[in-house]
């Protein structure tokens, strides 16, 4: 039964804050803010995190206050910290991985504590000349295989593409041209219907 008030370890049992349980954790000797510098480079030993990213993930492990915004202003000194760079790789993993629209990544940089300006630069690094329309064709093929066919194909397309975010005239041009076809019809306004 928890305490109102007691301190509960990354396994939700009694303990010091960041200190894992069982036999006294890996960072059992440390003080503590020798086991918060320790979390917090484990957490970007893995991969890079924004400040924000880095902070939340700390907070969740019972890391917080002044020790905590030190650690981060002085990671952000050298160099460990860097929110730009880590949009830009976090940026190109997610389009590689699923391909998306401009609104859709916005929003999730958004979500991850990016900065409205940073965010920006990245869009318009990652979506040059004509890469939104090249990702959205590669998700209605991608889509279209997972289908098995075309009964029914073109509005499933539309709805899956909208769906990742694409703006509709991209998404119609992706589906005919995955589709193999010219036309057949699919206009911008058979969208807003």
């Amino acid at each position: 039964m928890r305490k109102s008030g007691a301190r509960r370890n990354v396994r939700g049992e009694p303990g010091e804050p960041g200190k894992k349980a069982g036999k006294g954790g890996r960072d059992a000797g440390l003080p503590p803010a020798g086991r918060l510098r320790a979390a917090a480079l484990r957490l970007l030993s893995r991969r890079a995190h924004t400040r924000s990213e880095l902070r939340e993930k700390l907070r969740l492990r019972g890391f917080g206050g002044a020790e905590l915004d030190a650690l981060l202003g002085r990671f952000a000194e050298i160099g460990y910290l860097n929110d730009a760079a880590a949009a830009r790789a976090w940026a190109r993993r997610r389009l590689e991985g699923r391909p998306m629209g401009r609104r859709l990544l916005r929003e999730d940089l958004h979500g991850r504590g990016i900065a409205p300006a940073l965010a920006e630069e990245v869009l318009a690094e990652c979506y040059g000349e004509g890469e939104e329309q090249r990702l959205a064709l590669r998700a209605a093929r991608k889509r279209l295989a997972a289908l098995g066919g075309r009964d029914g194909a073109r509005g499933r397309l539309l709805r899956h593409l909208q769906g990742r975010g694409f703006p509709a005239g991209v998404c119609i041009h992706a589906a005919q041209e995955a589709l193999g076809s010219s036309g057949d019809g699919l206009d911008a306004e058979e969208w807003t219907d």
